[in-house]
C-alpha cells in the first residue's frame, strides 16, 4: 500500500514539475515572414466581441479584414518588424525581440510588448497578448507560405 502511494505522490509531483516548466521554443522557431491569418483571428474572437463586430458596418469589417490581412511580423536574427496597410499607405514598425522559453518580448524604442505563445508549428503562429487591449482580436494567429 505504501508503494503506491509513493508512486502516486512522485507521479503527481513530476506530472505538476513538467507542467510548470511549459513549453519551450528556440529562436529560430520564430525566423521569418508571419501574415496574419484574419479568417482565424475573427474566428478566435471571444464570443462578446464577435458579436460586435458582426454589427459593424460593412465598410468598417473590411478595412478591418484589410488591415489584418496586411499585418505582418519579421523575425530576423537582430531585428523584428512589423508591417501592415491602413489608409491607403503601408506602415511599418522596427524594433527587437527576445525569447524566454514560451514568451516573446517585442521592443520599439522604450515601448515593450509581451506574447505569450501559445503554439508555434512550420506554418501557423498564434500569440496571445498578455496585456489585453482594447482592439477586437484578442488572438494574433498566423501563416507563413515561404517553406
Amino acid at each position: 500500500m505504501r508503494q503506491i502511494y509513493l508512486f502516486l505522490v512522485l507521479f503527481l509531483f513530476t506530472t505538476i514539475l513538467a507542467q510548470a516548466q511549459g513549453t519551450s521554443y528556440e529562436r529560430a522557431d520564430l525566423f521569418g515572414e508571419w501574415q496574419m491569418d484574419v479568417d482565424k483571428v475573427i474566428a478566435s474572437m471571444k464570443p462578446a466581441i464577435k458579436a460586435q463586430y458582426d454589427t459593424i458596418p460593412a465598410v468598417q469589417k473590411s478595412h478591418f479584414r484589410e488591415t489584418t490581412a496586411s499585418r505582418k511580423f519579421i523575425f530576423s536574427e537582430s531585428a523584428f518588424r512589423s508591417t501592415w496597410y491602413a489608409a491607403g499607405k503601408t506602415n511599418s514598425q522596427e524594433g527587437t525581440w527576445e525569447l524566454n522559453g514560451a514568451v516573446l518580448k517585442v521592443k520599439f524604442g522604450a515601448q515593450e510588448v509581451l506574447f505569450d505563445i501559445l503554439s508555434v508549428e512550420d506554418k501557423k503562429l498564434v500569440l496571445k497578448p498578455q496585456r489585453e487591449g482594447r482592439g477586437m482580436t484578442n488572438l494574433l494567429i498566423f501563416k507563413r507560405d515561404d517553406l
